[in-house]
């Protein structure tokens, strides 16, 4: 299974004065928008049918193949919107829509894809059984006939069901395009955390990023972004761009995130993911992705040190700004009534859960 995401985001890149460690923003200087493609791949549930037809008429063709596919449930109820049947693949006929033909003497193949949607395999270890018949309609000179097939059974196990959050800093650090010194740029992390709410394992999840491009820029800035590195739960991956989950228990999750830089320093406005489904495959109706957020990150910090946690993972830990919280500048105190979420592992329950913590 393939699915395609967008991560956006627009930065402003910004004067920064201030005194006593707080950096107050004075005057705005330019919009940059930006874009980082990436797909998303797990090992899925797909049953393969096939239906043979073979003419052994020697002189006479048959005509007007139509084949018709029949869904249901174990219990004889219909499934067809249960489980998706995708385009046929078809050899040595030329439709079965009404309109097809084998040749006389020889044999004709139709193939299907079952997917499954997401509550198909319901949320017994065992699954859920279907079974699928196919009825043939055709013609032979002027005499029609219809052939039903034997009913195949499949058994349909739970299904996961993945839900992403994405967080990045607002704040970044890099060149002060208005001062004459060249700082430095300072690495920041495009996280994601990639939790399976559903009821089946989730095999070989994987995140393939390209890097970012940048699609507005209506100043003309000398910008650049670039992701220099990956990991997940805190293990670096062998490249930078890919983040290998591997399997994601049911009610389990994982953290990855992306290294990043930045040419210029400046603050995030605004970040969003957009995921495209594969039409091939059921497009939504059929897909795992039970949808996507995005959070603000403020930063990492180890859990020991925090003294937070029940369970020491001696993993770094992400801290998240609440939903619809003020944005806070860096240097700044954070309130003692503000609260931040914390991402975190869960040895006893196998899983990371956003957590409130705080006061930070």
């Amino acid at each position: 299974m393939h699915v395609c995401a967008i991560v956006a985001a627009a930065l402003l890149l910004a004067n920064w004065g201030g005194g006593d460690g707080a950096r107050a923003q004075s005057a705005l200087c330019a919009k940059v928008r930006l874009e980082i493609p990436q797909t998303l791949t797990l090992e899925r549930d797909a049953f393969a049918a096939k239906l043979v037809i073979t003419n052994n008429l020697p002189d006479v063709p048959l005509e007007d193949i139509a084949v018709t596919l029949e869904i249901e449930t174990a219990a004889g109820d219909d499934a067809s919107t249960i489980v998706f049947v995708g385009e046929p693949a078809l050899t040595g006929v030329t439709s079965i829509d009404g309109s097809g033909r084998v040749a006389a003497g020889t044999s004709a193949t139709a193939e299907w894809l079952f997917v499954p949607t997401p509550g198909a395999g319901g949320v017994d270890p065992a699954g859920l059984g279907y079974r699928a018949r196919a009825t043939l309609h055709y013609r032979a000179g002027v005499a029609e006939a219809d052939l039903v097939s034997t009913w195949a059974d499949f058994t349909v196990m739970p299904q996961p069901l993945l839900e992403l959050t994405y967080a990045l800093p607002r704040w970044v650090e890099s060149d002060d395009p208005f001062t004459v010194p060249v700082e430095p740029p300072v690495p920041f992390d495009l996280a994601v955390r990639v939790a399976n709410v559903g009821h089946g394992e989730a095999r070989a999840v994987r995140i393939a990023s390209a890097q970012p491009r940048i699609v507005e820029n209506q100043a003309g800035l000398l910008i650049d972004f670039e992701i220099v590195g990956g990991e997940v739960d805190g293990i670096p991956g062998p490249g930078s761009l890919m983040l290998d989950f591997g399997a994601i228990a049911a009610g389990a999750c994982d953290t990855g995130a992306w290294v990043m830089k930045t040419t210029l320093e400046g603050v995030f406005t605004s970040l969003d993911v957009a995921f495209s489904h594969e039409a091939s495959l059921g497009g939504a109706d059929t897909s795992l992705i039970g949808g996507a957020t995005t959070r603000w990150l403020l930063h990492r910090v180890h859990s020991e040190a925090r003294g937070v946690l029940s369970e020491v993972d001696q993993q770094d830990d992400f801290l998240v700004e609440p939903a619809n919280a003020p944005p806070l500048a860096p240097g700044l105190a954070v309130p003692e009534s503000y609260e931040v979420l914390q991402l975190r592992h869960h040895h006893g329950a196998g899983h990371r859960a956003l957590e409130l913590v705080g006061p930070h």
